[in-house]
């Protein structure tokens, strides 16, 4: 049994917690909370100790689960590999390439594994559809939600997990990226479209959106011989049979007694790398890869429109 610490901030650690709890192969040890120097109600309700330093829990603990999109990833990464952890990094990765790359670097110097979080790799309809998946060569991609009190970005947060798709499917170097975005009187990053050209010939169109009423998911591959479309949110995949002029289709809609937590499936899938000394499957590389062409999309919107991302804001604690 491997033993885990959640390094958080306030109550977006409770899905964690509960997926670790349900696996009886990771013991929880306890949370180290970067909003609070007290037990917080959280750590009260599941019956957690509370860590006073990240030394202590890297001390206690084999394994480190990073949670949270304004805290020092790299910094908290960095510590838990020079101590041997295994680490679990929920997105985002990190808010540069050198970090990401240095990360990969400390990684293999620790011998540890490293895995990213990435849900939609695991999401039910996405492991559904994979099984028919071979050689697309056009991909869709669309993703809608409105905006909220943690105001996620466009590319970083939300099309990052179709570039992570769409590279693993394709499978190839890629030969040109376009991108155009529209931003709001604020300087708000609320749309952007990207144009991905592969070396084998496979295109992809991925197009993430805040201006919207609804949260949506959507995703269609294109193949010789078939299509699928694949609705993210709401576990609805559609077969489509291009070998017929009936253009048949079967579908898919997968009941809740069907679905898996995407959470515990990915944590599942990380304690099988540490066992097995297996590649994780999102990787570091992997992480690095995706956040690569994050950073190509913003930098055509600079170059071309003049559109800038903002610095991520993180708070350091000790």
């Amino acid at each position: 049994m491997l033993k885990v610490g959640i390094i958080s901030s306030g109550q977006i650690a409770e899905a964690h917690i509960r997926g670790l709890q349900n696996l009886n192969y990771f013991q929880l040890q306890g949370i180290y909370d970067f909003d609070s120097k007290e037990q917080s109600p959280l750590q009260k309700k599941y019956h957690l100790s509370h860590f006073n330093s990240l030394n202590e829990l890297f001390d206690h603990c084999d394994v480190v689960d990073i949670i949270g999109e304004d805290i020092p990833h790299f910094d908290i990464a960095s510590q838990a590999l020079r101590k041997s952890c295994h680490v679990f990094i929920d997105r985002p990765l990190m808010s540069s390439l050198p970090e990401a790359h240095k990360l990969i670097d400390l990684a293999f110097e620790a011998d540890v594994k490293v895995q990213i979080g990435r849900m939609e790799r695991f999401n039910p309809a996405y492991i559904l559809a994979f099984e028919h998946i071979h050689q697309p060569n056009y991909i869709e991609a669309k993703r809608e939600q409105p905006i909220t009190d943690n105001n996620p970005h466009v590319v970083l947060d939300m099309m990052i997990q179709d570039i992570d798709i769409i590279l693993s499917l394709a499978n190839s170097g890629i030969k040109k990226i376009q991108a155009r975005g529209h931003g709001n009187s604020f300087g708000d990053l609320m749309m952007v479209n990207a144009h991905i050209v592969f070396d084998n010939g496979c295109i992809a169109n991925l197009t993430s959106s805040k201006i919207t009423e609804n949260t949506s998911a959507h995703m269609h591959i294109y193949q010789e011989t078939d299509s699928l479309a694949i609705d993210l949110h709401n576990n609805k995949v559609q077969h489509f049979s291009l070998q017929s002029k009936e253009h048949k289709h079967k579908s898919y809609l997968l009941q809740n007694k069907e679905t898996c937590k995407p959470i515990e499936l990915e944590l599942e899938s990380f304690y099988n790398s540490i066992i097995n000394d297996t590649t994780p499957n999102m990787s570091l590389v992997d992480g690095s890869q995706a956040l690569e062409v994050a950073y190509s999309i913003l930098d055509r919107l600079a170059y071309w429109q003049d559109i800038k991302v903002e610095e991520p804001k993180l708070r350091f604690g000790n």
